[in-house]
């Protein structure tokens, strides 16, 4: 089909050919005439001057000086112009008649150049221009028609007809982007259509996964392909819808049957396919709400196992993580006061037992029986708290009792217990103070004075002091 195409186009180009022959031996023989003509007269030669005025467009030069300069001019151009789209053209391949036809017609040109005939070489590179261009709008033609018709068979999927023509356009232009592109397509059609028949297949059977996946395929190897594309985007939102559907119906479902696990991963599956949807938000709620109340139930459940063991600081480290989610809940609101209370008379509690002398001072005595009536009611919670609470109850009671405490001296001392009162000068005497830290001072005249600093134990039923200042000044 091509050849014969190209054979008429070689027949057309020889008619023209042959036109433009007849056309030119009339012009010459005009020519002649006129220059018969002239030579008759007695007319002066021209100037140099006058020679080398320009001739209107598509007019030889009557010069043939002018004509050997032009020739050079053109032939140069010829070279620079047209001959390289020539040589692109690829006419050894397809057109060998026309290409060996445009090589003649440049050596006849070059010939009668060569021979002095400037004004014939003029015209024959005219004629050269011309058919050269021809022959590269033939060129173009071939190349549109061939390229359109690949690309009709490639939607249609018509391989091997698809192959013949874009192997026809490459022929006549082989660097083509467009044709190679097309030609690569094409080459995809072998491992395309199996994917092709495949898909219509699925869509037969109703198994709209199946079809996504064989023309995902065929996207992969053809991106280009708009109609699978499009229907690509069809299935996917089908199937997107289907699986969201699932997703929120076995979501809710799980939160039903407390399956929160469950219930998330539905949920993020959803909200992976479409996360603004309305269904989301109403799962996500749900299931929040549902994950917070097991939060609350399983700090409250260790919160009561750290109750349980008298571990209140654990106990109020729970409480609090339960508040983070319920602060309301009366059972966190309640759980939380009651650790915060035990914590701070155990501290409170810890601090007298610590310092036990302290409870002597009437003041700090008052407040610690202040704390203990206090801690009355919450030991009824804690064990550890009760016991702290007998310790100081104890404690407050026995550091406030006197005990009798035996003084020892020389008879020559003058004892007396700082802050408390005098002993006066004694062997012996007996006197009763609470436990607690004392100063004992001794005083002799000529004899150095004695301060003796003692602690009265609370759990002692007696002590001794003896104080005698036996250094003399």
């Amino acid at each position: 089909m091509l050849e014969e195409k190209l054979q008429q186009a070689r027949l057309q180009s020889a008619k023209r050919m042959r036109h433009l022959i007849v056309a030119l031996s009339i012009a010459a023989g005009l020519c002649v005439a006129i220059i018969i003509g002239i030579s008759s007269l007695d007319v002066p030669l021209t100037t140099d001057t006058e020679a080398l005025v320009p001739e209107k467009e598509g007019q030889l030069a009557v010069n043939p000086e002018q004509a050997r300069e032009q020739f050079k001019e053109r032939l140069k151009n010829y070279e620079r112009q047209w001959e390289p789209l020539v040589q692109e053209a690829n006419l050894a391949l397809w057109n060998q008649r026309a290409l060996s036809e445009l090589e003649q017609r440049k050596q006849q040109a070059v010939t009668d150049f060569s021979v002095g005939e400037y004004r014939q070489a003029l015209r024959g590179m005219e004629t050269l221009e011309e058919r050269a261009k021809e022959i590269l709008a033939e060129k173009e033609r071939i190349f549109t028609e061939e390229l359109d018709k690949a690309r009709s068979f490639l939607e249609r999927d018509l391989y091997h007809e698809a192959k013949l023509h874009v192997e026809k356009a490459l022929a006549v232009d082989p660097s083509s982007p467009q044709a190679q592109e097309v030609q690569h397509r094409i080459k995809s059609l072998p491992k395309i259509l199996p994917l092709l028949d495949e898909a219509k297949v699925a869509r037969v059977e109703n198994n709209p996964e199946k079809e996504l996946d064989r023309l995902r395929r065929v996207l992969d190897i053809d991106p280009d392909r708009s109609e699978v594309a499009a229907r690509v985007e069809e299935l996917t939102e089908r199937l997107n819808d289907r699986a969201f559907k699932h997703h929120i119906s076995a979501g809710l479902e799980s939160l039903e049957q407390q399956r929160t696990q469950e219930a998330r991963r539905h949920y993020l599956a959803a909200k992976t396919i479409y996360p603004t949807r309305q269904e989301v938000a109403t799962l996500s709620s749900r299931l929040l709400a549902q994950e917070r109340t097991i939060r609350v139930e399983a700090a409250l459940n260790k919160a009561n196992k750290a109750i349980r063991r008298d571990h209140w600081q654990t106990a109020q480290t729970h409480f609090a993580k339960a508040a983070k989610d319920a602060p309301t809940d009366p059972r966190v609101v309640e759980g939380l006061k009651r650790a915060k209370r035990i914590l701070a008379l155990q501290a409170t509690l810890h601090g007298y037992s610590s310092h036990p002398y302290r409870l002597t001072d009437d003041h700090i005595r008052t407040s610690a029986e202040t704390t203990l009536s206090q801690a009355e009611t919450a030991a009824k919670f804690s064990f550890s708290l009760k016991k702290q609470l007998e310790g100081v109850t104890d404690l407050i009671a026995r550091v406030n009792t006197k005990i009798p405490i035996k003084v020892i001296s020389d008879n020559n001392t003058y004892v007396q217990v700082r802050g408390v009162g005098k002993v006066g000068t004694v062997l012996e005497k007996t006197i009763h103070l609470k436990p607690g830290r004392y100063t004992f001072e001794g005083q002799r005249n000529g004899f150095v004075s004695k301060l003796i600093t003692v602690l009265i134990p609370y759990d002692r039923n007696r002590f001794t002091v003896e104080v005698i200042c036996d250094q003399p000044i």
